[in-house]
């Protein structure tokens, strides 16, 4: 019996847009009904991918790193407004549900987006949180917040050794119903052209300021280094001093541009968020990660991917020249695949 489904992804990045693609695309061919929660800034992939459906505006985000502080420190400062949007989400999703009446409703990590009258699933693949000094305490809040779910939907493999995520999905887990779904991509990565137009497909991601202090590395690194290179800058923001020869510059790229770019370069470079890990695990060239200062997720990411699936963990962008990548491409398990399409038939 076809449902009504409401899905909405935190706006903090691009990444949890990104990878609701395929789960909305899956429940629209299963013939349930999708109404789409968003915020200008996930609108700019939702209403691309998905212009018919009808949306909804929600709650922004807002969350912006400082430039001082590592990531976990601005979160336990800001912990209070956080507190405040979990709030605003509830009331919210009150006013949401005595509106349309939604069968189910599919939160990406957005903790405030559940109610008692429908069933509620919330994706992540973050079932532990790596926070240094505030660990225990942050887990605690974050499996308090779960409990609010009957399901969580973890894109990643089940296995336990063969997986992107490591401790942060196959870790210690909350008492709830856990569903790995496999890793989530809204690309088709199409094969590796045989000659390439970029040595470098430079892919920026993220809040600021990290973003821009990314992106100011990769135009020093260009400055130096003979080819023609690529950089997607994930913002519209202007910059007034991105002409470079042999650069091409991109802020916002459709998904097909962004699929034809990954197949005309060399080496792609990006942040070890987990959205881009999620994109890039199964391509067959080198792929240079950055963990965002501080951000302890990320961190522990790219040391645990390092070596693994094509990812090469690098501290600055410069490096990339001391390293010749070998492939590492047939360890995972696609007999996982089903699973994913097992979770949408449960909905």
């Amino acid at each position: 019996m076809p449902k009504k489904v409401f899905i909405s992804p935190l706006d903090w990045g691009l990444g949890h847009a990104t990878r609701c693609v395929p789960v909305i695309k899956e429940i629209l061919k299963a013939g349930h009904e999708v109404i789409l929660g968003i915020t200008p800034l996930t609108a700019t992939i939702l209403k691309e991918e998905f212009p018919d459906l009808k949306t909804v505006d929600v709650p922004e985000c807002n969350i912006q790193y400082s430039s001082k502080l590592p990531v976990w420190a601005t979160i336990i400062l800001d912990y209070p407004r956080l507190k405040k949007l979990v709030n605003t989400e509830q009331d919210w999703i009150k006013q949401f549900v005595e509106e349309y009446a939604p069968d189910v409703i599919i939160s990406d990590s957005r903790y405030g987006f559940y109610s008692e009258n429908a069933k509620n699933i919330f994706i992540t693949h973050q079932l532990w949180i790596k926070a240094p000094f505030f660990e225990t305490r942050a887990n605690m809040i974050n499996h308090s917040f779960l409990k609010n779910f009957q399901e969580i939907w973890v894109p990643d493999f089940e296995n336990e050794k063969i997986n992107l995520s490591g401790e942060l999905a196959h870790g210690l887990k909350p008492n709830i119903n856990i569903k790995y779904i496999q890793p989530l991509s809204r690309l088709a990565l199409k094969a590796d052209q045989a000659i390439h137009s970029y040595e470098v497909l430079f892919l920026l991601s993220g809040p600021e300021p990290k973003r821009t202090q990314l992106e100011s590395e990769i135009l020093n690194y260009v400055n130096t280094e003979p080819g023609n290179f690529c950089i997607v800058r994930g913002t519209k923001i202007t910059s007034p001093d991105l002409n470079r020869k042999g650069l091409k510059v991109i802020d916002m790229p459709a998904k097909n541009e962004l699929e034809e770019l990954i197949s005309a370069s060399r080496s792609v470079l990006c942040r070890s968020g987990y959205s881009s890990l999620m994109d890039l695990y199964s391509l067959n060239k080198n792929i240079f990660i950055i963990p965002t200062p501080g951000q302890t997720e990320q961190e522990y990411l790219a040391d645990h991917l390092n070596g693994k699936f094509g990812f090469k963990k690098i501290n600055k962008v410069h490096d990339m020249k001391e390293f010749s990548l070998g492939y590492n491409l047939g360890n995972y398990n696609s007999e996982e695949t089903g699973n994913f399409f097992k979770a949408i038939a449960s909905l």
